[in-house]
């Protein structure tokens, strides 16, 4: 799938992010990774994987261990600003996440939800026409700050039954995302 995004999308826009890395993913296998994405930050830094010390939005539980695909989307694999896109994605063998991180209070969270839903259409859309998805289960994750991690969940509202319909996406909020192979 590597390859695929490379030759549809590009690589990493490194002249233009400040990317920590050469590429627009990392593989990985931990059993226990975090995703963390800066908002405020004005250099147009990507998200990133970080230790469980720093801080984080979102916990992703892989307890088999198997090798997962992070991918920086925002900032990184795709810089344009006429286009809203999600912050990153996870690829495993048969699942797709998008996942839009906001770092917003909990009374700003209806307007954040309505931001993050249509920029994962956005990126949802970008992905579909460049690439052949079909062979993964795809989600589509918001994710807030929280002190305490919550497993994700179905979005309550009718978003969730229009995005399946539409694109064929479960969407789904929350900060912590349980991998099953």
């Amino acid at each position: 799938m590597i390859d695929q995004i490379s030759q549809t999308l590009g690589i990493c826009k490194k002249e233009e992010c400040d990317c920590s890395s050469e590429h627009f993913y990392e593989l990985l296998n931990d059993n226990l990774f975090f995703i963390y994405d800066d908002d405020s930050d004005e250099k147009f830094t990507p998200c990133r994987i970080v230790s469980e010390e720093d801080e984080y939005q979102i916990c992703v539980v892989n307890e088999n261990e198997f090798e997962v695909t992070f991918i920086k989307i925002d900032q990184c694999l795709i810089i344009n600003n006429d286009h809203r896109k999600c912050d990153c994605a996870l690829i495993s063998n048969n699942q797709f996440f998008f996942i839009e991180i906001k770092n917003v209070k909990l009374k700003q969270r209806k307007l954040a939800r309505k931001e993050a839903i249509q920029q994962l259409k956005s990126t949802i859309e970008i992905f579909k026409q460049n690439l052949d998805l079909s062979q993964f289960e795809l989600y589509a994750i918001i994710g807030f700050k929280t002190n305490k991690p919550y497993i994700v969940q179905s979005s309550k509202n009718t978003q969730r039954v229009m995005f399946k319909s539409d694109y064929d996406v479960v969407l789904q909020e929350g900060s912590q995302i349980v991998l099953i192979e």
